[in-house]
């Protein structure tokens, strides 16, 4: 009876002693940051925490009415994700859950089967970090960066208007003198005519005549102001296509993927960054007529190629010597490269060294003096391709021969999931 007594103590003593590591376990699970939900193995949930609660707006009760899959915006994710965890795999990435409210929110997922006491699939961890907030400042440092990168444009896009504007004052200021000998010299063929009218011609008018003539320089005017139009008219579509550049760089879009012709939106960008390139290199352009139209975020892939040729020239500025009037070269290039649409930006600049060039993308990695880069270009561009269009960023460098920055945009919806996967 002794013996009862004793092993009976043990058990309680145990069962006590799991209570409190149960206890202890549920307290930390629900004083963490971050959503936690446990399921068994038919994916019947057996546990929220209280993060989960005030995330998704759902207790454990209401969850099991509504299904597992009820969080989910997507539900070829939740397939994914439940496939992975039946084969007792991890499962981590970013996908668009629900609250029980019905608002759809971007949020980093992280699954992993739970084995039971014969290694098979026991139940499901899942952990939910909501990145609205993380979003948000992606998409203001975005903009933030776009409105400083057209600050700094803005002078150089001033001086190419001022440009064509100049020559445009000019040219139509040299028709307006001409205009004026050519309407003397016709004022004088009318007294010519009046006096040819009378039956009588006077040699002092035709004399007159003559003298127009020559002070006019008829056959100088003839020959120039011809150039003169065309040039003004060069000018003013110079203007025009600058402003366009501008307006279309600038567009805050509609935050929803459309396809766009990528070529003339590059071409738009090269043209609002003419100012940054054109004293370090000569631009070359090599557009596919065979891409179709690429289904992207136009404001963000302008931005990021912007930052690419930006780059480009600051890398060509390094390389040339000082006091060299040389230029370097960007070539920027599309292709249809299926299942993707490719642009490449290259230069002939020093190059990366290698032992940086795992830390390109790096947020606040900048090669550049202080005051002169932020060194948040590239990070946001990776950003940008990878993480919202499901692309790809990457490059080809070799020192002494410049680099040659890749971007890949997947050409349809199925293509881009294909390429997360």
């Amino acid at each position: 009876m002794s013996g009862h007594s004793t092993e009976l103590a043990r058990l309680q003593h145990e069962l006590a002693v799991t209570r409190n590591e149960l206890s202890r376990l549920q307290a930390a699970l629900d004083g963490a940051f971050d959503a936690v939900l446990i399921t068994d193995s038919s994916g019947q949930v057996d546990y929220v925490n209280s993060a989960f609660g005030a995330l998704f707006g759902h207790t454990l009760d209401s969850l099991r009415k509504s299904g597992l899959d009820s969080i989910h915006s997507d539900s070829a994710a939740a397939r994914s994700i439940w496939a992975a965890i039946q084969r007792l795999e991890q499962w981590s990435g970013k996908v668009q859950l629900r609250t029980q409210a019905g608002r759809d929110f971007p949020a980093d997922l992280h699954a992993a089967p739970i084995p039971s006491k014969d290694l098979k699939m026991g139940g499901m961890l899942l952990c939910v970090k909501d990145l609205t907030a993380l979003k948000t400042m992606e998409r203001q440092l975005l903009q933030a960066q776009k409105l400083q990168s057209i600050g700094q444009l803005a002078s150089g896009i001033a001086h190419e208007l001022n440009t064509p504007t100049q020559y445009v004052g000019d040219n139509l200021r040299f028709m307006d003198e001409a205009t004026a000998d050519i309407f003397q010299l016709l004022e004088a063929y009318e007294k010519l005519l009046s006096s040819a009218r009378a039956a009588g011609v006077d040699a002092d008018r035709i004399s007159a005549v003559e003298s127009a003539i020559e002070d006019a320089d008829v056959e100088y005017l003839r020959e120039e102001v011809p150039k003169a139009i065309q040039q003004a008219l060069e000018g003013t579509q110079r203007v025009t296509t600058i402003v366009q550049a501008m307006k279309e760089f600038s567009h805050p879009g509609t935050g929803q993927k459309q396809a766009i012709d990528l070529s003339h939106a590059i071409r738009s960008t090269i043209t609002v960054a003419t100012n940054r390139w054109k004293y370090a290199a000569k631009m070359e352009v090599d557009f596919d007529p065979d891409l179709p139209a690429v289904p992207c975020l136009a404001g963000e892939v302008n931005q990021t190629v912007l930052n690419l040729i930006v780059n480009a020239a600051d890398a060509i500025v390094e390389a040339i010597p000082e006091g060299s009037t040389e230029l370097g070269l960007i070539k920027v290039t599309t292709k249809h490269n299926a299942p993707w649409a490719e642009i490449r930006i290259q230069d002939s600049g020093p190059g990366i060294p290698k032992e940086i060039q795992d830390r390109v993308f790096d947020p606040f990695f900048t090669t550049k003096k202080v005051g002169e880069g932020s060194g948040q270009g590239l990070a946001i561009s990776y950003v940008a391709i990878v993480e919202k269009h499901g692309g790809t960023l990457t490059f080809e460098s070799e020192e002494g021969q410049g680099t040659t920055f890749i971007i890949r945009l997947p050409l349809s919806p199925s293509e881009q999931s294909a390429a997360a996967a």
